[in-house]
């Protein structure tokens, strides 16, 4: 039996949830492991090699793998590299650990690269661009609800079970085994031409090209610049703060209760889930700037909160900043992927289909690379220095879409949509000329 559209984008975000659920426990379990190993920072140096390595793929692996097959097929080859590194953080010798941790950064630049392929290829199959940010915001709103279930579970298992860690490891196993099988059960998309074998160096130049002669694209590596550096401060940045502020330190010499730290990312977490569905939705009725407003609005009063703390906090007003926090992630989200996709629709023929295919590396090799370099360089900077830096990519993300809305919305060309075998009516070719 055939999915439809609708039904292939919830079972992509299912599986992706459950098979993230485990990938980031493990990075969890990787960044309390690395104290152990005293000089050495294991930990620490894979989880940089992992993000430098997701740079790479995104550059120079992401385009061919996804043009050598379709994208359900080069997600199912590669999302092999998450049970690696899910036993190697098990194992943890250096000589296992920082070669899976590369492994898993070369496969994570090619299967979400094919993630969002597949996805802006459902919503072209669907036929209906109106739906193009409420279908991104359904799969991020399932899929980040991996954050609710792997807080959650990582408080319970590690503070309220039994030998804990080995019932979580094998609660991930099983999460990352079923999600990998549920993808098998995704409609392999037919292709029109056959595949796309590209030489290195012509696809080097066809990156290249995307980022640089495409104004829409120049424009919106701000916004990945922006998305790339959340990821290092919701998750790294916050967490310092939330742990100095139930703990009362100015210094980050004390360290809170973890099970603390969990529950208030959990709450992250569900406001990131639930304000996906909304705010996709919203940006399918009212457009993409209402969306961008919202999010920003949200982002920017979760940043004033955060550094109008001081001294002890309670969990209610971190996990009050953490709501705000997730509804701008879940917003940015939503919107990001839907703009690339508006640009760079996955139909059509093959330079179409190639092109869309570099768009989407080029968001996961700048979304990766500022990670990575915020990773490394995050330890000898404060947290208001790191603060200062985020509200600046905030600043020129808003600017970024809104010219891109005032600027480039409106030059979209549309191919011609065929539906039923006739052309499509005029007020369904139009609804591209509106906002995203």
């Amino acid at each position: 039996m055939t999915l439809s559209p609708d039904q292939s984008v919830v079972l992509l975000g299912v599986s992706f949830c459950l098979v993230y659920l485990a990938f980031n426990g493990a990075q969890n379990l990787l960044t309390s492991g690395s104290e152990k190993l005293g000089p050495f920072e294991l930990g620490s140096w894979s989880l940089g090699g992992l993000y430098l390595a997701n740079t790479v793929s995104g550059l120079c692996l992401a385009v061919p793998a996804c043009s050598w097959t379709t994208d359900r097929n080069a997600i199912i080859y590669w999302i092999g590299a998450v049970p690696v590194f899910i036993i190697a953080n098990v194992v943890y010798q250096k000589y296992t650990l920082l070669p899976a941790s590369v492994f898993a950064g070369l496969s994570a630049g090619v299967q979400w690269t094919a993630c969002w392929g597949y996805l802006s290829s459902c919503i072209s199959w669907k036929n209906d661009p109106k739906q193009t940010a409420f279908l991104t915001g359904v799969f991020y709103g399932i899929m980040q609800s991996s954050q609710i279930l792997g807080n959650l579970s990582s408080s319970i298992f590690q503070h309220h079970v039994s030998d804990g860690d080995v019932w979580l490891a094998v609660f991930y196993a099983v999460s990352c085994a079923v999600g990998m099988a549920l993808l098998f059960f995704l409609p392999n998309l037919k292709r029109e031409h056959p595949p796309i074998i590209i030489p290195i160096g012509e696809k080097l130049t066809g990156m290249a090209n995307i980022i640089l002669k495409e104004p829409p694209m120049r424009w919106m590596v701000l916004m990945f610049i922006y998305s790339g550096y959340t990821q290092t401060y919701f998750f790294g940045i916050f967490t310092n703060w939330v742990s100095d502020a139930l703990t009362g330190s100015t210094s980050g010499s004390s360290s809170a209760n973890t099970e603390d730290i969990g529950y208030v990312m959990a709450w992250f977490g569900f406001s990131d889930s639930i304000f996906s569905f909304l705010l996709g939705w919203l940006g399918s009725q009212m457009g993409g700037k209402y969306v961008i407003s919202a999010s920003s609005l949200s982002c920017a009063a979760a940043i004033a909160l955060l550094c109008g703390l001081d001294g002890h906090h309670h969990m209610v007003s971190l996990s009050g900043i953490a709501f705000l926090f997730g509804a701008a992630d879940a917003g940015y989200n939503a919107i990001i992927v839907a703009t690339l996709t508006r640009f760079y629709p996955k139909s059509g023929g093959p330079e179409q289909v190639y092109k869309s295919t570099c768009a989407f590396a080029a968001f996961q090799m700048f979304q990766a690379g500022v990670t990575s370099i915020a990773f490394f360089y995050n330890s000898s900077i404060s947290n208001w220095t790191q603060t200062y830096i985020f509200a600046t990519t905030l600043v020129l993300a808003v600017f970024a879409y809104f010219w891109l809305a005032a600027f480039h919305f409106t030059h979209i060309e549309l191919p011609t949509v065929e539906q039923d075998g006739e052309d499509a009516d005029s007020e369904t070719k139009g609804l591209l000329q509106d906002d995203a």
